[in-house]
């Protein structure tokens, strides 16, 4: 069963992370005994890899959301689609005063 995906960053360095162990242990002496091993690094990159695959297809569809508002002149969903993408890259909630200023170049300064 799949778990919530964490932040993209953390799926990516994750992901890095086993490719190294996994670099690691291929060129180790007795490639017999750390076969199991493998195996489980290369199903755990597996399921970094389609977790990076959600999370960038909700990062593509909320943008897209925000692209339609944007030709709608709708302010509400962009923001909203914005938020939602940074939710996906951040897994953290954008407070929406900052939100106001990332929007509004006239805000931004």
């Amino acid at each position: 069963m799949i778990k919530s995906p964490p932040s993209l960053l953390n799926s990516i360095c994750t992901l890095d992370l086993l490719s190294q162990q996994l670099s690691i242990l291929s060129h180790a002496q007795n490639i017999d005994s750390n076969a199991q091993v493998i195996i489980q690094l290369v199903l755990s990159e597996q399921e970094q890899i389609l977790l990076i695959r959600m999370k960038v297809e909700a990062i593509k569809q909320a943008l897209d959301c925000a692209l339609s508002a944007v030709e709608v002149h709708d302010e509400t969903v962009i923001k909203q689609a914005l938020l939602l993408a940074m939710y996906e890259l951040t897994q953290q909630q954008v407070p929406s005063t900052l939100m106001k200023y990332q929007v509004d170049p006239v805000l931004a300064g």
